[in-house]
């Protein structure tokens, strides 16, 4: 639920009083200065939790600056985390904190350094992992327990989606180095290609494969060869271009077993987004949003 907050209440003001070096005594003049100013105040049965416009300036963990949405999503998220006692433990920020130094090569005081550079405490650094360790918790723990994908899933998608695996060639290719006569060479070679006698003596790379939409134009031979059959495909500064055909698996509708486990991540990935949504939605109508926008 949203509810829009007056201009007016949206700055927060700090008096600064000066004192003059050396004396104890109030001075006249005072100044108001602007440091941040309140852009959405989130209320729920846990507790309440404001998001200033620096939250909206500064980059988060990922390198983005994040919308106003989001900080509120944020703001519910830990909320209802905390109303189901998820709270991560120094032991396991510690934890944390290592896992970060080890894969960025950091020592401590480096890290705090980074921090500085970002405009953040060491002890903001902490309790942003813990409201992120929270968090992430917390969603799995409502939404692993409904990721349920029963095979009758995949088999209705897959009947309305049928897909069809392209042909793919699998080839060995080779150069043959030219010799001083390279026109006696050629027509030898077409001689022995022709009368399909063994080419095991030739020095084959290791077999690769190509799909069928993948075949350049000048290969286009490669589609028509048989499995075993060896073509020149032509000279090369270097020498002579082979290819070997060493097997073809044709095209085909791809089956229910080809595709279950990669249909089984689609649907996965596609249940959790939905679930996500409305575990989102049902936070943001339990609560009461306090904003100008």
């Amino acid at each position: 639920m949203y509810m829009h907050l007056t201009r007016c209440c949206t700055r927060v003001l700090v008096m600064v009083v000066a004192y003059s070096i050396g004396h104890t005594s109030l001075l006249k003049s005072e100044e108001l200065h602007l440091l941040d100013e309140i852009r959405a105040i989130v209320l729920t049965y846990e507790g309440t939790e404001l998001v200033t416009l620096s939250d909206l300036e500064r980059p988060n963990f990922f390198g983005t600056v994040p919308t106003l949405r989001e900080e509120i999503q944020e703001r519910l998220l830990y909320q209802d985390a905390l109303k189901h006692r998820i709270i991560i433990s120094e032991d396991q920020i510690d934890r944390q904190i290592a896992a970060v130094m080890q894969q960025n090569n950091l020592t401590l005081d480096e890290l705090k350094a980074v921090c500085t550079e970002y405009g953040m405490m060491y002890q903001e650094l902490r309790d942003k992992l813990a409201r992120s360790y929270s968090i992430a918790t917390m969603q799995d723990h409502v939404i692993e327990s409904r990721m349920i994908i029963n095979r009758s899933d995949i088999e209705a998608y897959c009947e309305a989606h049928p897909e069809q695996r392209d042909a793919i060639y699998y080839l060995q290719r080779a150069i043959i180095p030219f010799a001083s006569d390279r026109n006696a060479q050629r027509d030898a070679l077409l001689a022995r290609l022709v009368s399909h006698a063994s080419s095991d003596d030739i020095a084959w790379s290791v077999v690769f494969s190509v799909g069928n939409a993948d075949i350049a134009d000048d290969k286009n031979f490669i589609r028509t060869m048989r499995t075993g059959d060896v073509v020149m495909a032509e000279e090369r500064s270097d020498g002579f271009e082979l290819y070997r055909l060493v097997d073809k698996m044709e095209a085909h509708m791809r089956t229910l077993e080809e595709r279950y486990f990669e249909v089984d991540e689609l649907l996965r990935r596609a249940l959790r987004e939905e679930l996500l949504y409305d575990y989102h939605n049902k936070l943001l109508n339990e609560a009461i949003i306090v904003s100008p926008e």
